[in-house]
């Protein structure tokens, strides 16, 4: 069966090598490599769809001639949308031999526009905890903040990708800005077409301008010193969503004078409740835990039970 190429004018096509150069500013090259595709637009007509992209990767350089059988051995990330298009390896080389080719192809009928990122890194993107959290690391740290006005903003962006497959029930972030003015800053964390700020011009005084917070909107209890995200939209934004794809922490500064940096960025995401097979949940004092299940189109009723409790009393809300 032939592959469905299209036409030239559907492709875009970028190389990555895996090595660094003597102009490249960020030299942690490693067996690590993600690609992926984020902040789609439509330059078309409004819609209230973003459009939609394909990620091919490969390391055949045939790809770039759309030669049928390249393309159709290509990695190939195909979901609706362009938001959660990505590619993560964890066995590259590093060399200037090790040489990957990536391939951007359109398959919408109106126009559209997009970012695309390439990291590599000798340390992992992230690690699972023994409870199955997943906590990702955010790179390229660390990152300067261009100094912006109000008329013409500047920013900077931190990405982060999950290497293994998650159903997200909770999200948890830690981050490190140094900044002479914190509150010249807004900081925004989008995943696969959704968004929040997680500090929103905020004011205070820290020692040397190091402003560090952990941000958590679950209601768990888990970390006594977090706080709530400033929103717009808080973290349970992305309750559902999957961890593939590219999570992208954006530092803006819009007003002049003075600088400073993205220093640390952590991710901690926590996997969805096994329901259907039923899971066991520790739950602190005035403390949430979420989960969800699909419901299948043909069922005609559902059965939640909360047994063997250790305390109490405990409520159960469902919607």
């Amino acid at each position: 069966i032939s592959y469905p190429i299209g036409t030239n004018r559907q492709w875009h096509f970028y190389v990555f090598t895996n090595s660094p150069s003597p102009d490249d500013i960020y030299t942690n090259f490693g067996a690590n490599v993600a690609f992926a595709i984020h902040t789609p637009l439509n330059l078309s007509s409004p819609r209230n769809v973003e459009p939609d992209l394909d990620l091919y990767v490969s390391r055949d350089p045939q790809l770039l001639n759309l030669t049928p059988s390249a393309v159709q051995n290509a990695y190939r990330s195909v979901l609706r949308g362009a938001s959660a298009e990505s590619y993560v390896t964890t066995n590259a080389t590093v060399s200037p031999q090790e040489v990957f080719y990536l391939a951007v192809k359109s398959e919408d009928q109106n126009a559209g526009e997009y970012s695309i990122i390439g990291l590599s890194s000798a340390l992992p993107f992230g690690s699972i905890d023994s409870e199955g959290n997943h906590w990702l690391r955010g790179l390229p740290v660390p990152r300067a903040i261009p100094d912006g006005s109000p008329i013409v903003p500047e920013a900077v962006a931190v990405y982060a990708f999950d290497p293994s497959p998650i159903d997200v029930t909770e999200v948890v972030v830690s981050n490190t800005i140094v900044h002479e003015e914190i509150g010249d800053t807004l900081g925004n964390l989008s995943h696969s077409g959704r968004g929040m700020v997680l500090n929103n011009h905020r004011s205070g005084s820290a020692p040397d301008g190091v402003y560090t917070a952990i941000y958590d909107d679950s209601g768990s209890g888990e970390f006594v010193n977090s706080v709530a995200s400033d929103g717009p939209g808080n973290l349970d934004n992305f309750v559902g969503q999957t961890g593939s794809g590219a999570w992208v922490f954006t530092a803006v500064d819009n007003a002049q004078g003075l600088t400073g940096y993205v220093a640390n960025l952590t991710l901690r995401l926590t996997p969805n409740l096994d329901l259907l097979s039923g899971t066991f949940v520790t739950l602190r004092p005035n403390a949430w835990r979420y989960g969800y299940v699909n419901v299948p189109a043909d069922a005609s009723r559902m059965i939640v039970e909360v047994s063997q409790l250790s305390g109490g009393p405990v409520e159960v809300f469902i919607r």
